[in-house]
């Protein structure tokens, strides 16, 4: 058997101290009570100051994954620290970020971008005795900042609409949505709905690539691009009986009854489809089908536009749309 033995004598005082660094709320100066531990075994008497509750803890965001905790000093030698975190503020906190914490100040690492984080703190002496938890603090993590948007078009035709996209670097920047603007249309008679670019002549377009709070909250990323509208220089024409192969129908068929469809397909070795019109019309369909029907008896002419080893090929049909 264990022939040690411990008696605990607890000696409370009060002292009055005004506080300076953290008066209470009613301006009124606080009473703290200094509450001592003796510790005695056969061969040594230990007292121990039982720590106050840590006060005066702040945070501050070091990145979008890091922030600093700082606090005053608890009353007593050997003692240490537990600090706790929350995603919320009230309660009690269990989710424990470091214990045996020796100093007044801890950085937590591994944290989420664009977060708030609240802390608490318990102070503990060397008997294993702990304050209770303190007052929180907070700090909310930073954005991931964007640096950089890439592999933007550089190049267009007129006439054509071009998708304006690219890469936000870096993958995982927090925000990401891009709002494009046009900044100097130049000749080209350039105008953006949402984000797609169309032209009406050639030259260059100089647009805005924006993302509300890029950089951080309140702090857009921007950047300007130049793209390059190309006039069509040269098309070649070959027409149905020229160049069979460009286009096909439903059995060949160049006639269809009034509100049935006939399915126009393009010739996929090679090309690649850019416009189909109607009548002169973009329709602004460019899949590899196009699936024409009319109301109205007539006479209508549908066109290809294709492109091919960079030059662009451009066919008609002919189809007429009759009555039973």
């Amino acid at each position: 058997m264990d022939n040690k033995f411990y008696l605990f004598i607890f000696i409370t005082v009060s002292i009055i101290l005004v506080l300076l660094s953290c008066p209470s709320s009613d301006g009124i100066s606080s009473t703290f009570t200094t509450t001592t531990e003796t510790v005695v075994d056969e061969t040594t008497t230990t007292t121990y100051i039982i720590p106050d509750v840590p006060t005066n803890l702040t945070a501050t965001a070091l990145s979008s994954s890091s922030i600093r905790v700082n606090w005053n000093a608890s009353t007593g030698t050997n003692t240490y620290y537990t600090l706790y975190k929350s995603i919320t503020e009230s309660g009690i906190y269990t989710d424990i970020v470091a214990d045996g914490i020796t100093q007044t100040s801890y950085e937590v690492t591994g944290l989420s971008a664009n977060t708030t984080y609240y802390f608490k703190l318990t102070a503990t002496n060397k008997s294993g005795t702990s304050s209770g938890q303190s007052l929180s603090c907070n700090a909310r993590t930073y954005i991931v900042a964007v640096t950089s948007i890439t592999e933007v078009p550089t190049s267009g035709q007129v006439g054509i609409p071009l998708i304006l996209a690219g890469i936000v670097n870096p993958t995982d920047a927090t925000n990401k949505t891009t709002i494009w603007s046009v900044v100097s249309g130049g000749t080209t008679g350039a105008t953006i709905t949402g984000n797609t670019l169309n032209t009406t002549a050639g030259g260059t377009v100089n647009v805005k690539a924006t993302i509300t709070n890029g950089i951080s909250q309140g702090r857009d990323y921007t950047e300007d691009f130049n793209i390059i509208i190309s006039s069509i220089m040269r098309i070649e024409y070959y027409w149905i009986n020229d160049h069979g192969n460009l286009v096909t129908t439903n059995d060949g068929a160049t006639s269809v009854v009034v509100g049935e469809t006939l399915t126009i397909t393009a010739q996929s070795t090679g090309y690649v489809v850019k416009q189909w019109h109607l009548n002169g019309i973009n329709t602004g369909e460019s899949e590899n089908t196009y699936n024409f029907v009319s109301t109205t008896a007539g006479q209508y002419t549908v066109g290809l536009f294709v492109e091919k080893d960079g030059r662009l090929y451009n066919t008609n049909i002919i189809i007429m749309v009759t009555v039973i």
